[in-house]
Formats: C-alpha cells, structure tokens, sequence
C-alpha cells in the first residue's frame, strides 16, 4: 500500500478568486436594480417607439441578470469552500509527512512500508492511511461543487480551454472511501509523530550487544531509523530499474523457547500477511564465521514494483539479528554478491567489550 500525500495548488489564490466572484456578484445585484428601474421607466416622461424599445431591452437585461447573478454567487462560495478544503488538505498532508518520516515510512511525498516492516511502522500506516483517504475524498467532493456552481453559471464554461486544461482531482484507488468521511481528522486518530522511546535493556539482557558490519561504500545511512532498526542504508543512485536497493538491519529479542527456524518460520508467516504478494524463494541454514545462520530470499511488491530480498538471520544469547538487502527482481544480478559480502561482515560484539 502507498499514501499519496502531494496536494498542488494554491488555497489563497482560490480565495481571492471567490472574493473577486461576490464583488461581480454585487454589482450583478446593482445592475440588476438598474435594468428594472428603467424597465419601468414612466411613460409620460419616456414616451414613443424608442422608448418601448429601452425599456424591453432593460426588461430581457433584468431577466438575464436575475437568472446569472445567482450562479455567480453560488460559484464563489463554492470556490471559497474549495480553497478552505485544500488549505487544510495540505496543512493534513504535511502533518502525515512529519509523522511518515518519525517513523522511517516516507519516500518523497509517497508514504510506504520498508521491505521488512517494524510492528510500529505497520500500526502507523495503518492508522495513516483513513486520513490520507479523508483528505483525497474531501478535497474531491469541494471540486465537484465548484464544477456544479460553474455549470449553473454557464456549461460552456467547462469547454473553456483553461478550465478543461486544468485536471481534475483523482482519488488514489488506495483512498477511496466511498461513503462518509470524518472531516476534519479527530486528533485521537493520529499515531504519534515519533516512535514511542524504548527503554535500554541493562545487564546481560540480549540488547548488551551490538551488530557491526561493514556498510558498502557511498552508501546513505539514516540518522532516525525506525524503532528495532539499528540501520537503514540506501544505495547512492535507484538502480537501472529505477529502484534504489536497500539493505536493513533489525533487532530484537527472541523469547527462550524459540530455535532458530522456529524463529524465522513465524516471522516470515507474519510478514506474508504484511506484505504484498510475498513468496519464499530460497531458504536454508548456513554457517558464517562459526555462527548458524538462517537465509531466506523471497519476494513481494512494493509499489507495482517486484522485489527481491535476500536475508540472513541470527539468534545469539535471545538476540535476534536480521540482515535483508532489498533489490528490484531485474536488478538482482547486479547486487546479491554485494548482499553476501555484507553479511559476511556481520558479527554481534558484547557491549562490555565494544
């Protein structure tokens, strides 16, 4: 699933257009009083054929002033309401970004899960995507009204090549809520904008280590992965199929009764839940320095991409590492050898002794 979170468009400008509309719309009104005044123009003092000429003409303007101011009026609220509607798009918007990015889900302006997703990144997503939804459909449905208005005030208007050159608003087919929405957003339905802090386990819980390796060269780290990523590191360029391969890191402790395959066995049960289309692959049980390590390589889609990701995991004193390097299938070739140096230099060294 991917939130699409870039709303263009300028709120004040809509606004000013909507004021300009109601003072056209008043001196409508005035000139509207004019024309039937002079409609009714009295005889006596206005008499002959000239005369009834003016004052039918003044009479067929009354009727047509009467029959578009109305329209005017109704498209310069609509327009108000419409630049009302995208301004706090927007500033909604703006705020699912900053909490995407606390929690390691935001790509640009797109809001997606990482190849092998973290509980909390998951719940967050979830818990995103009404409100992306929300905002799409609103924003949608106050566009639907400015069209309506335009069409009371003229239907060539839409055939207007500026109006039929300016797009209308899709709503992502991730977003469509097809009903009722709940505008604006209750604040009680926000995750929080950063990952709730984890307390640091003490004494010789399985946390009293931590994992080195050798990350490849250029490649970017970010500075705030999410919660049990101890790294996040990017590729410096996408890949020739425009996707820029990934490898990630993740911690955490396993309970005493879990062996190694019982371990990777449940955890990839979860992840084909969570992620799209997923298939094992390749699994296996190999030796790395002396440790026994689990590989898998399996497959997923992320955004209409398909994805390959090879991974290698560790249990050691209830630790459990996991290494995932995640690539697009057609660029696999060029790096599952740099995914195996990796891991080869993965080794999980005491705190005491770091």
């Amino acid at each position: 699933m991917e939130l699409l979170t870039r709303v263009a468009g300028a709120p004040g400008d809509c606004l000013d257009a909507a004021r300009a509309l109601r003072r056209l719309a008043s001196a409508l009104a005035d000139a509207d009083r004019l024309a039937l005044r002079h409609r009714r123009f009295p005889e006596e003092d206005f008499a002959g054929d000239s005369a009834d000429g003016f004052r039918g003409a003044s009479g067929e303007l009354a009727d047509g002033l009467d029959g578009f101011r109305p329209g005017v009026a109704r498209l310069a609220t609509a327009l108000r309401g419409y630049g009302d509607r995208l301004a706090e798009v927007q500033a909604t918007m703006r705020r699912v970004r900053r909490t995407a990015r606390g929690h390691g889900l935001l790509h640009g302006t797109v809001v997606r899960l990482p190849a092998a997703p973290a509980p909390e990144q998951l719940r967050v997503l979830r818990a995103l995507a009404p409100i992306v939804a929300a905002a799409w459909t609103v924003l949608a449905r106050a566009e639907d009204d400015v069209r309506a208005a335009a069409d009371l005030v003229d239907p060539a208007i839409r055939s207007n090549p500026l109006v039929a050159a300016y797009p209308a608003t899709a709503v992502p087919p991730s977003a469509d809520t097809g009903g009722p929405v709940r505008w604006p957003p209750d604040e009680t339905a926000w995750p929080p904008e950063h990952p709730t802090p984890t307390p640091e386990p003490t004494g010789g819980g399985p946390m009293s280590h931590d994992v080195s390796l050798a990350v490849p060269r250029r490649w970017a780290t970010r500075d705030d992965p999410a919660p049990g990523v101890a790294l996040h590191a990017r590729a410096p360029a996408a890949a020739a199929s425009g996707f820029t391969p990934e490898l990630v890191v993740r911690t955490g402790p396993v309970g005493d009764a879990s062996s190694l395959t019982d371990w990777r066995a449940d955890a990839l049960s979860t992840l084909a839940l969570q992620l799209d289309d997923l298939e094992v692959e390749d699994a296996d049980l190999i030796d790395l320095d002396g440790e026994p390590v689990a590989y898998h390589r399996f497959s997923h889609r992320i955004g209409g991409v398909d994805v390959v990701c090879d991974q290698w995991a560790w249990l050691h004193d209830g630790l459990g590492v996991t290494l995932t390097g995640t690539v697009a299938r057609a660029d696999y070739a060029d790096y599952c050898d740099l995914f195996e140096d990796v891991a080869a230099t993965v080794e999980l060294v005491p705190r005491a002794a770091a």
